[in-house]
């Protein structure tokens, strides 16, 4: 029904999500070699706070 722009915006969209959660996913590990524990604690509870909230 919408032709060929539509199908090329959706594999954009799928390849940025992707990119997204797997640079996001190399983020999170960094932090987690990085960053001591008890300061990771924190940063998942407010991180789940956060989440909650918005």
């Amino acid at each position: 029904m919408y032709g060929l722009a539509s199908g090329v915006i959706a594999l954009v969209v799928g390849a940025v999500a992707l990119g997204a959660s797997v640079f996001g996913n190399y983020l999170l590990l960094l932090a987690s070699r990085l960053v001591p524990v008890t300061l990771s604690g924190q940063l998942i509870l407010s991180e789940t706070l956060f989440a909650l909230l918005y």
